[in-house]
């Protein structure tokens, strides 16, 4: 920004109190960099118009942009290339109500490679709006209390990073990318739906979305939501606390908030590393197929005391979940259940090595015991995970124990011939153990009872 103009050269007076609108653009239409000075510029809309072009102040308390029109951003760019926004203050003279257009900057039309850093957005609709551009980097931003979405992020290839949103209705909001969003060490508080919302569409995917370091603490429903309608998703070392729970009363203000909420419509999710903690709900729901979820901790989620679970997962094939801490032993979690499974039909699954627990059990089975193909269920260590009695194979079927572990099995009445692993135990009433994998046939006349208690 060597070759710049100031806009107190051309006439801004930069109190808050005179139209400095036309000063402002003049300087801007010279086609230089603009320099706004301290003061407050009252503005009703500037645009940025030429390749290379930028606009900075001398930070964001001292050098602020005050728009009046409506329906339309206070600052606009159109044909941004390689240009740099930086040290200012965007806002409005009061909060808006949601009007479309109305946002602070709205960054538009072939923004490659342009960088949006330490700017401070305010008391708009979107407060920053990067829509149908490219390559954007956004650093150490502050956006709050705007009636849409704190950060509004409409293209491919964006680097966000040290950014923080709050009091937004969205955090941070990317939409029909396509390709490439990148968020590392950004912070989502108390905005009122949710702190970061991922969301693509059957004809705009999102794919490659990488998410290191993301906090969401405190919103009104849940915390991270990704919906991508794609591919390739990462969340990272990332902290989620209180959906849906204000903290600072302890009032519950959605019983069904979530921390993570992972929908259908991805494939290929990675979620590692992270602390999902006291959400009023789930810490974690996972509706998608691909996905592996390790090393994470879900402890003392289910704040609303309505059945949430540590982690739960609707998935039926190709998913691994192993060596977290879903609220076991070591983490006093309140979980209901340390870890639920929405399906007893599972396809190349890997549950292992986890630690679970809860008030109520360890392991949820909401499809009953878990007949998996290719599937390993195993060592998942915690409180109360008990054993499942299936019901009664008819005469000469067999069954195995997919349970995860060892179980005793007693069996009273009838007159029943027991084989386990096509061995005749000798047995035909009392108890039995039945380890996990092996399977067993009953041949009998007259049905007996049965009972399956873990070993």
């Amino acid at each position: 920004m060597a070759n710049f103009n100031s806009v107190k050269d051309f006439g801004a007076v930069g109190d808050g109190i005179a139209d400095d609108t036309a000063a402002c653009q003049a300087c801007i239409n010279t086609g230089l960099d603009v320099f706004f000075p301290e003061g407050k510029y009252k503005v009703s809309t500037l645009t940025l118009k030429n390749q290379f072009q930028g606009a900075f102040g001398i930070a964001p308390n001292k050098s602020v942009i005050v728009g009046t029109a409506s329906g339309t951003a206070v600052l606009n760019t159109t044909q941004f290339f390689q240009g740099t926004i930086k040290d200012l203050g965007i806002t409005r003279p009061s909060p808006v109500a949601f009007q479309s257009g109305s946002h602070g900057l709205h960054v538009q039309d072939q923004g490659y490679v342009s960088t949006l850093q330490n700017l401070r957005v305010s008391n708009c609709d979107d407060g920053i709006y990067v829509g149908l551009t490219a390559g954007a980097w956004v650093v150490n931003c502050f956006a709050e209390q705007n009636a849409g979405a704190g950060f509004h992020l409409d293209a491919p290839n964006l680097l966000v990073t040290g950014c923080y949103a709050n009091s937004n209705k969205y955090g941070y909001w990317a939409t029909n990318n396509n390709a490439g969003g990148y968020f590392y060490d950004c912070t989502g508080y108390n905005n009122t739906t949710n702190n970061l919302r991922i969301e693509g569409s059957a004809s705009l995917t999102m794919n490659d979305v990488f998410m290191r370091g993301f906090v969401s603490s405190y919103s009104n429903s849940h915390g991270v939501y990704i919906d991508s309608n794609g591919r390739n998703i990462t969340f990272q070392d990332g902290f989620v606390e209180y959906a849906g729970t204000n903290p600072s009363t302890g009032t519950i203000v959605d019983q069904g908030a979530i921390g993570v909420f992972v929908t259908a419509n991805n494939t290929n999710v990675n979620i590692s590393n992270s602390i999902i903690y006291a959400n009023a709900y789930n810490g974690m729901l996972i509706n998608c197929n691909e996905f592996k979820v390790t090393g994470c901790q879900m402890a003392t989620n289910n704040l609303a005391n309505n059945g949430g679970v540590g982690l739960y997962v609707n998935g039926t094939h190709d998913f691994i979940i192993e060596g977290n801490d879903l609220g076991g032993k070591g983490s006093n979690g309140t979980n209901s259940y340390g870890l639920g499974i929405g399906s007893a039909n599972l396809t190349r699954a890997v549950v292992s090595n986890n630690l679970v627990g809860g008030r109520v059990g360890g392991i949820y089975r909401g499809g009953g015991p878990i007949n998996g193909v290719d599937t390993i269920f195993s060592n998942n260590a915690g409180d109360s995970i008990q054993a499942i009695t299936p019901a009664l194979p008819g005469n000469s079927v067999r069954i195995t124990n997919t349970q995860g572990f060892d179980v005793n099995v007693y069996i009273s009445g009838g007159n029943a011939a027991v084989y386990i692993n096509e061995e005749a135990t000798g047995l035909s009433t009392g108890t039995f153990t039945l380890r996990a994998g092996s399977t067993m046939v009953m041949f009998y006349s007259v049905a007996p009872t049965w009972h399956w208690m873990r070993s």
